[in-house]
């Protein structure tokens, strides 16, 4: 593969990569949505689809008209779709730092801040919020540092899933995680760093004329 493709596609992984690895080196529990995560993995892959679909399918015909500025309507139409995709993906929050088992607890007691008659089934992972009619489930792999919590019901609203995050971040603050996936994750991405750069200098005239042929069609 030649060096600009490559440094291309895997740039934006590395920059995901690096967010991934300081969020696991922080020994700290890190809530987010799932639309940020689809929002996130998309700009990871981003480089991908740049030499990839958008090569395939690249508007020549519109490129020798408008120029450079077709970029800025591909970029429009990738942001679009990532929006659709995000929009029709069910609501769900997103837990880095820890076993799906380890947030049982943490999410009952942040449930009971939003409905006082919560209560948990611990065998299945399962929270039941009585008075709002909401099951809420903890999935992943048992192995992994890495979980999510959805519910059965399709009818929440925003307003619910913002106050059951907020509570749950400040259940999770001051619980400390281990960072051994964090110290291997942050090896992976040094050493990607280091190809990367190692590749760009080592055709660094052949890198810039690439960029400018690419650019400018």
């Amino acid at each position: 593969m030649e060096s600009f493709s490559l440094i291309l596609a895997l740039t934006p992984l590395l920059m995901h990569l690096m967010v991934v690895s300081a969020i696991r080196l922080s020994g700290r529990y890190h809530v987010t949505t799932g639309g940020r995560e689809i929002f996130s993995l998309a700009f990871a892959v981003s480089g991908m689809i740049a030499i990839g679909p958008v090569e395939l399918f690249f508007p020549m015909a519109a490129a020798a008209v408008f120029g450079s500025l077709v970029w800025a309507v591909l970029l429009l139409f990738y942001a679009l779709c990532v929006t659709l995709l995000v929009l029709g993906a069910k609501p769900r929050l997103v837990v880095y730092g820890g076993e799906p088992s380890a947030l049982l607890e943490p999410l009952l007691e942040a449930a009971k801040s939003v409905d006082g008659e919560a209560t948990a089934v611990e065998s299945q992972l399962q929270v039941f919020l009585p008075r709002h009619g909401v099951h809420l489930k903890i999935t992943g792999q048992s192995s992994s540092d890495y979980a999510n919590i959805v519910a059965f019901e399709d009818n929440l609203s925003v307003a619910f899933w913002s106050t059951l995050k907020k509570s749950f971040e400040e259940k999770l603050s001051g619980r400390s995680t281990s960072k051994k996936r964090g110290i291997l994750l942050g090896f992976a991405t040094a050493m990607l760093t280091v190809f990367l750069l190692y590749r760009m200098i080592q055709s660094g005239d052949e890198v810039a004329t690439a960029i400018r042929d690419w650019i400018w069609r």
